[in-house]
């Protein structure tokens, strides 16, 4: 399944369960928004600006400047601080969650924003009775059953005053705050979801956050501007562009000519330039990503576990990572990447071992290989800067088993809307990168059966798997999580739903001009208020 990457040098600890109370209020400077411009380029089109109903890069870029959450990550991590809600907290063993709501801020369309705005933002998720409840659309690719539960596990949602917002879960559920602060749960403005319906949103977004929608050009540019009611400090920035430039190397130019401020998606080609090139600058983190080439493991051959075995040890992933990845990578030894704080590098990966894929395919009962297809995407995403570099090395390394691949290229939008179909069959590119911090996030949200098709795209149903998975997601001591998720990685990797890859960094390049602008480990351009461009 395919998204997101980036990351800070440690990571989130689970979420604790108890009582925590946060600082109620921030107070924030006042400062008047320049009269500028900042233009960030983008390798494709965002699928759609509707924070409920869509999961990809592209559209979480830029709703990251329009929304707000209930809560959100602390600049520069997945730490979990305050956002809509200046404080909180957790009782009844973990069930119960009281947020205390910001006052005095109000959605881009005037709507204020309280209790019974963020009720009914709670049930265009989760009821389906409501004329508005967005998983009735057709086409949705929403985060919804991953943060909520499918079937949810949210017992009740209720304002119990006007600035204070309470839900009751079934049971524990150790990711739901840090997942409440992902892009994908953004409070967006009921009266204009009433007003625009389903579609309208995906093309006019409302939300409270620092920057208010203008216009969206498909496939050319999305043009915001600042919103003058912000709660927070004011963005330094008047007016912010998400423009779509799929050629690397012209996004790399437009910010050497000043064109452009920002290139949100580096090629392994492009970074390798940047080093000596004093006309931009240079942001990387160690990268909460992984890449590879993933497989339904319900169609043949790939419902054989011995082929799936086989194809990981025909792959040189180091090669990949010094040759491909221009040592921007590290080879995958499991399907969490090592920011991720239940990783391990004691679990067992797939070393490069021609030979034993070879006996591997035998015991298959395809000694001689066979043909099959790769459905691959050109643009660079964060967690692989290089995708039609990774398509042609996985080609040859194949060939050398005696597996004859076709690779056949596609949009990323068609890309996206066959891997999430039920009907996807074969091998295919695949990725992640992480949104909320949690192990979860990645060997859920892909590997789980209750996530297949949208998140777990290879079909994988593994009891045992499923198991481990579930029981994790509701403990309440990390320690026990974390001994959870090493069985997990465990049955997975003997599952081999991919081909496994690397491990990759996040990388972005700014005009020297640009101040303020950081990283963050989900990727997205979280606290754009506070970058300016200076001389």
């Amino acid at each position: 399944m395919l998204r997101r990457a980036t990351l800070t040098l440690f990571l989130i600890a689970s979420l604790a369960v108890g009582t925590q109370w946060l600082p109620s209020t921030v107070a924030h400077a006042t400062r008047p928004a320049a009269a500028s411009t900042l233009t960030v380029d983008m390798a494709a089109d965002p699928v759609g600006l509707d924070p409920e109903a869509v999961e990809d890069n592209s559209s979480g870029f830029v709703m990251s400047t329009v929304y707000d959450e209930l809560v959100e990550y602390k600049p520069g991590t997945t730490n979990v601080g305050p956002g809509l809600a200046t404080s909180w907290k957790i009782t009844n063993g973990g069930k119960t969650y009281t947020f205390n709501l910001r006052h005095g801020v109000t959605f881009q369309d005037g709507t204020p924003y309280n209790a019974a705005a963020q009720v009914l933002v709670f049930k265009r998720q989760l009821d389906p009775k409501y004329p508005n409840y967005v998983m009735n659309e057709p086409n949705v690719q929403s985060y919804i059953p991953f943060t909520f539960g499918q079937p949810s596990f949210v017992k009740s949602y209720k304002a119990t005053g006007k600035y204070t917002f309470q839900v009751q879960l079934k049971q524990p559920f150790a990711p739901f705050l840090a997942s409440l602060a992902m892009v994908w749960e953004a409070v967006v403005s009921p009266t204009a979801v009433t007003k625009y319906g389903w579609k309208g949103i995906l093309n006019h977004p409302v939300g409270t956050g620092p920057y208010q929608f203008v216009s969206w050009q498909k496939n050319n540019k999305v043009v915001l501007k600042a919103f003058p009611h912000y709660w927070g400090p004011k963005p330094r920035v008047q007016n912010l562009i998400f423009q779509v430039v799929p050629e690397g190397s012209t996004r790399v130019l437009q910010v050497e000519q000043g064109q452009a401020q920002i290139d949100a998606d580096v090629t392994t080609q492009d970074y390798q330039s940047a080093l000596h090139n004093s006309k931009v600058k240079i942001y990387t983190q160690p990268g909460e990503t992984i890449n590879g080439v993933g497989m339904t493991v319900n169609v043949k051959p790939f419902n054989n576990k011995l082929v799936r075995q086989a194809l990981n040890y025909a792959v040189n992933r180091s090669a990949l990572a010094t040759g491909l990845f221009k040592g921007l990578a590290q080879p995958m030894n499991s399907f969490l990447p090592p920011p991720i704080w239940s990783w391990s590098k004691s679990i067992k990966g797939y070393p490069y071992n021609v030979a034993k894929a070879k006996k591997l395919l035998k015991e298959a009962g395809y000694p001689h290989g066979f043909s099959t297809t790769l459905l691959a995407y050109t643009n660079p995403r964060g967690y692989d800067p290089n995708p039609e570099g990774l398509a042609l090395a996985v080609q040859q390394e194949l060939k050398a088993i005696g597996v004859k691949v076709t690779i056949k290229n596609i949009d990323f939008t068609s890309y996206l809307n066959t891997i999430r179909s039920p009907k996807n069959k074969g091998m295919y590119l695949d990725g992640w990168s992480g949104d909320n911090g949690d192990p979860d996030d990645f060997l859920y949200e892909m590997f789980a059966s209750a996530m297949i098709p949208v998140g777990n795209t290879n079909h994988l149903r593994d009891a045992k798997l499923d198991s481990l998975l579930n029981q994790a997601r509701h403990a309440q001591k990390q320690s026990t999580r974390v001994r959870l998720y090493h069985r997990a990685q465990v049955v997975l990797n003997d599952d081999a739903p991919w081909i496994m890859g690397d491990y990759v960094k996040q990388v972005r390049l700014a005009s020297p001009s640009v101040r303020g602008f950081r990283l963050n480990p989900a990727q997205m351009f979280f606290n754009m208020q506070n970058v300016s461009l200076g001389s």
